[in-house]
């Protein structure tokens, strides 16, 4: 939910989950920025962010932070949180425009709404910015940010409104190409062979490259989905055809 910070699964809710014209719901709203440059931070810039670990609670209609590992939590560390239903609700809905980043390639202006105070300096402490500070900013639904790639007439105007995602909206994986890659690197081969381990490496795996689409096959005896064979890819759809994706081409990655 929070560019850069550690990911929400929603497998503890189940297989579905609501699309948007920007792409998952929730998916990269809310971004940290800079309290006197407005610019946006990145692992980058602070490693600490990735222990910003955000978790949707749907039904209370709030997105609670915490910090660290499991272990802060069971330490007392009660974390903080905003409310995620209506912008309305936020501490102070005034629009300010914030950088997404410094970089050429998604240095676009972006509106949103500053979270308040309380998040902030919970923010700040956590990740050591108690200097000049950090906000929480959401960015706002009338917001006109639009991806940069070129039109494909095959699957209509890709040129859609985005979130605060670098590129796309979605970045895609496939665990035979998490495999391909596990099988390559020694201090992973081994943990690659025991069922238990092997989950656990592909989750870090698929956290490390940021995917929020993860292809398998149905069958791990099923060969008809070669290592790599996404790169190849132009176009997906969903089970139903109800949803056709476009493909852009492989991820750059620039930032975290």
């Amino acid at each position: 939910p929070i560019k850069s910070c550690a990911p929400h699964s929603i497998e503890t809710l189940g297989a579905r989950w609501p699309l948007t014209e920007r792409g998952l719901l929730y998916d990269r709203e809310w971004m940290i920025v800079s309290a006197r440059t407005g610019v946006a931070l990145t692992q980058k810039s602070n490693v600490r962010l990735c222990l910003v670990r955000p978790q949707l609670d749907v039904a209370a209609g709030r997105m609670r932070l915490h910090f660290g590992d499991d272990k802060a939590e069971e330490a007392g560390d009660a974390g903080v949180s905003v409310p995620i239903d209506d912008l309305d609700a936020v501490d102070s809905a005034a629009l300010i425009s914030s950088s997404l980043c410094q970089s050429k390639v998604c240095g676009d202006r972006v509106d949103g709404a500053d979270c308040g105070d309380a998040v902030a300096a919970w923010l700040s402490d956590r990740l050591g910015e108690t200097a000049d500070g950090v906000r929480l900013i959401r960015q706002r639904p009338d917001d006109q940010r639009r991806s940069k790639s070129k039109a494909d007439a095959t699957i209509g105007d890709q040129r859609q409104r985005i979130s605060l995602a670098n590129k796309a909206p979605f970045l895609l994986i496939s665990t035979a190409s998490i495999d391909w890659l596990c099988e390559r690197v020694d201090a992973w081969y081994q943990d690659l062979q025991v069922t238990a381990l092997r989950r656990k490496l592909h989750r870090q795996t698929i956290n490390r490259f940021r995917a929020n689409l993860v292809i398998e096959a149905a069958d791990e005896a099923d060969d008809s989905l070669p290592a790599l064979a996404e790169l190849e890819w132009r176009r997906l759809r969903s089970a139903n055809g109800s949803v056709r994706f476009g493909v852009q081409g492989p991820c750059t990655r620039c930032q975290m």
